[in-house]
């Protein structure tokens, strides 16, 4: 809970000053999507983070002196979750046992997205972000300290109206040395502490809806009248 709340409040502190900005801008966004299984190992474990649907939410502000009638530069503040099973299997006690936990991937992410295409109804995109990622052991009651994370994504955004669209993307996250010291695994009362790390590489693609607010929409530019004498 305490954790939480520090997210909260971080979140908050950087979302403020992107909503500040004079004639930005707004877009709400919430995905969702499905995430592919990743294998790791670490000293004393070999496992595998099945796969399993994400969803997430973000705030997205444009930058209007970097965006023109073919291309849209954003700062994206977004959050992502995902439940799902670790299976793998630990050695303790001289021997290998077969594990099998409930946990839930997290990140906060903050970075950028240009937008660019012909037309700004149907726009193709690309961007990055950096921010931070941890694992909850739900079986164990045990979570993993929040490390350095990074994403990269793409995609397209179909506005089906002047406020109203939806992306589609595909997606790669990765916690750095993301699975290890204070994360747990074992069968029964009995878990195995894991003395190294792993950094975790999950793929994913899905899709969102957009809701843009405020700012400055988006207009091509009239021709020139012609003089009549």
């Amino acid at each position: 809970m305490k954790k939480n709340r520090t997210m909260a409040l971080l979140l908050w502190t950087l979302l403020v000053p992107l909503l500040l900005q004079a004639q930005s801008r707004v877009y709400l966004n919430g995905f969702g999507g499905y995430t592919f299984a990743e294998s790791f190992t670490v000293s004393q474990f070999a496992g595998t983070i099945k796969g399993n649907a994400h969803f997430g939410g973000s705030v997205e502000v444009s930058l209007p002196h970097r965006s023109n009638a073919y291309s849209e530069r954003t700062i994206e503040l977004s959050y992502q979750g995902m439940a799902s099973t670790m299976e793998g299997w630990a050695f303790f006690n001289n021997s290998w046992r077969r594990t099998n936990d409930e946990v839930y991937g997290n990140y906060v992410m903050l970075g950028g997205n240009n937008y660019f295409g012909r037309q700004r109804k149907a726009m193709a995109f690309g961007g990055a972000s950096i921010g931070m990622g941890w694992m909850n052991n739900r079986t164990k009651n045990q979570n993993t300290d929040i490390r350095f994370a990074y994403a990269v994504r793409g995609g397209g955004r179909f506005m089906l109206s002047e406020n109203i669209g939806l992306k589609v993307y595909a997606q790669l996250h990765s916690i750095v040395g993301g699975v290890g010291g204070g994360f747990y695994f074992g069968t029964g009362g009995t878990g195995v502490g894991l003395s190294t790390y792993s950094s975790l590489v999950q793929f994913g693609l899905g899709g969102a809806l957009t809701v843009g607010l405020g700012g400055q929409r988006s207009r091509t530019a009239s021709p020139a009248p012609n003089p009549r004498f």
